[in-house]
């Protein structure tokens, strides 16, 4: 076994020859957390703010002589110190010995490992096997970087558990698992849970989903101008306008006249644009 498995000796090359300084905030239990990662080539201190955790601080040179390969029997802080510093400087070889910490009680050392898992876009079956685990995460942030994860690395089949984050309380986690799934699942299926999400409290979602079904064709032009004069998000009645502008036809010139009072200043000069195009196309007077 090669002796980088054994030995944390990367460390030589990176922790011990240039400062570290790297900064994470997360939510956690409705509040923002804070972790802070320093190494002075003699010692890595983590430092945290809020959410209960401990600052340590442990020399490098007893992290240098952690056994990777029994990572399960380290003491916590040594374990943790570890973890982070793969995080700072992630390699394909560690992922069969961190990926089973991303169920870990700790949230950072979760965080950590899913980073490590996107960051080295490791695709086994074991690493998307254990990530299972963070769909019903507490830190909706972790439940975001699964999605990325899943974005870079799942194949279809996999990514298909993204669904059940579409109906997560926190609407980044749930515009991050319908991005995800924009990307890896193709199909009527989904595109039917988009049209569903127009309806969605969250105006990033229903802009999202409404982009979505407009690549595919799969929007109404009664449907478009419903949402530009109807729906309460400037980005979502901002699409609209700018989907008709593309495809509208004389069905949509009263909604696209509405349209021209709105509140919002980039609605209404697409929706002037969308009229100006439409009246050239067919000469009918405004």
């Amino acid at each position: 076994m090669k002796k980088f498995l054994i030995v944390f000796v990367f460390l030589s090359a990176s922790a011990f020859a240039k400062d570290i300084f790297k900064t994470d905030t997360i939510r956690l239990g409705g509040k923002k957390i804070t972790r802070i990662i320093r190494s002075d080539k003699k010692n890595v201190a983590l430092t945290f703010n809020g959410g209960g955790f401990k600052s340590f601080t442990v020399p490098l040179s007893d992290v240098a002589k952690v056994d990777v390969t029994k990572l399960p029997q380290i003491s916590g802080y040594y374990r943790q110190a570890v973890i982070s510093l793969f995080y700072v400087s992630p390699r394909k070889e560690i992922v069969p010995y961190v990926r089973d910490f991303v169920s870990d009680k700790n949230v950072w050392v979760r965080w950590d490992v899913v980073n490590i898992l996107l960051k080295t876009k490791d695709n086994s079956a074991a690493s998307l096997d254990a990530v299972q685990a963070l769909f019903s995460d507490p830190s909706p942030d972790l439940k975001i970087k699964l999605c990325e994860y899943y974005n870079v690395a799942a194949s279809s089949g996999y990514a298909k558990s993204l669904y059940y984050l579409l109906w997560d309380d926190d609407a980044d986690v749930r515009l991050a698992a319908l991005t995800a799934l924009s990307e890896l699942v193709k199909g009527k299926s989904f595109l039917r849970v988009c049209e569903g999400l127009l309806a969605d409290k969250s105006g990033k979602i229903r802009r999202k989903s409404l982009e979505i079904l407009a690549a595919a064709g799969r929007i109404s032009e009664d449907k478009l101008c419903r949402l530009l004069t109807g729906d309460k998000s400037p980005e979502v009645r901002r699409l609209a306008a700018g989907i008709l502008y593309d495809k509208g036809t004389s069905k949509s010139i009263k909604f696209l006249i509405k349209a021209l009072s709105d509140r919002d200043k980039e609605v209404r000069q697409k929706a002037r644009r969308a009229l100006n195009k439409i009246r050239s196309r067919s000469e009918i007077p405004l």
